[in-house]
């Protein structure tokens, strides 16, 4: 069995137009004329096309041990859901779904082992001698009323002034991180429980960079940009330098003087050797506000995206320029 389509909905680069990715084989163009060999895909395309996409949109749905987050979302669509909620309309919660077309065989008795648990056979296809079965994967907010009860709150803040729109979205999606998201599989037989992708479907992502699972690729890259900027105009960088400096004195003043004693006190009860002692120190170097402190987004269209969602050809380019530099 191999897949022979997937189409994505509201996914990072994806809506819910433009969304189907047809796997075939290198001397076709459509779908329709030929699956891809059933062990390798070469997924091709123009920088910041949806390439990442498709790959972390299969390694999504597969592997149940990747947790859903808020930048997983399409930002247009999230907007869209984020308007209604100003507009006191809560009848929508957000939602992933994808849809996979396979094909399969009778070899191996496939249909019998696996496909059958969530597939009426009786609405599965044939093409080209072949047999096509579609699976559905949805995942749906688990509890409504809490959700809606924590997101109105919000939206009511915003509404009495406290606290901005753009920064209001942006706690939207890193709410989004928190809330439980129920997973549902299913097929022409509706849905089905205790079914995992994985035991129909297996992938393993070959990339281009090695540093694909780096999530903070871009920010060490910008930092090392912004730091050539900053020793080249050295007196900008010994200003950055001195507030480091001050703020490091500052607050390892301020936990000496809570924290450290509270922890004296908890240890004098506990332990009885007198010589036994901690300090407490700040740790803040210019390296680290670039690359740990700072959040880097970039621009798509009217929205501000987490680095996590910049293309890897870009993301390598902006990388191989941040070498080059660094070298020099």
């Amino acid at each position: 069995m191999y897949l022979k389509s997937l189409k994505i909905f509201n996914f990072r680069k994806f809506k819910e137009t433009d969304n189907t990715i047809g796997f075939v084989e290198a001397s076709h163009s459509k779908v329709e004329e030929s699956p891809v060999a059933s062990s390798t895909s070469l997924i091709i395309g123009k920088n910041n096309a949806g390439k990442t996409t498709v790959t972390k949109a299969l390694e999504f749905i597969i592997d149940d041990s990747v947790k859903l987050q808020g930048s997983h979302f399409n930002y247009d669509y999230l907007n869209e859901i984020f308007n209604s909620y100003l507009k006191s309309d809560y009848n929508k919660t957000p939602e992933l779904r994808f849809e996979l077309e396979v094909f399969f065989d009778n070899e191996g008795n496939d249909i019998v082992t696996n496909i059958w648990k969530f597939i009426n056979l009786s609405d599965i296809g044939s093409t080209s001698g072949k047999k096509i079965a579609m699976i559905e994967v949805l995942y749906k907010v688990s509890e409504r009323i809490d959700f809606f009860k924590i997101v109105q709150d919000k939206i009511n803040s915003f509404h009495a002034g406290v606290i901005n729109r753009d920064d209001t979205f942006r706690w939207f999606v890193n709410f989004l991180s928190d809330v439980k998201f129920r997973k549902i599989i299913r097929g022409g037989g509706g849905e089905v429980t205790g079914f995992r992708l994985k035991d129909v479907i297996d992938i393993k992502l070959i990339s281009a960079t090695n540093n694909i699972n780096d999530k903070k690729l871009l920010a060490k890259s910008f930092g090392k940009i912004i730091k050539f900027i900053y020793e080249s105009e050295q007196s900008t960088y010994n200003t950055i330098n001195g507030l480091v400096t001050k703020n490091n004195k500052n607050i390892t003043n301020r936990i000496s003087k809570t924290h450290k004693r509270n922890i004296d006190t908890v240890f004098d009860k506990v332990i009885s050797e007198s010589s036994l002692g901690f300090n407490l120190r700040a740790d803040l170097t210019f390296d680290k506000l670039m690359s740990d402190l700072i959040v880097y987004e970039h621009k798509e269209g009217e929205y501000f995206i987490p680095e996590g969602q910049f293309g890897l050809g870009y993301a390598n380019l902006i990388h191989m320029l941040s070498e080059i530099i660094d070298f020099s």
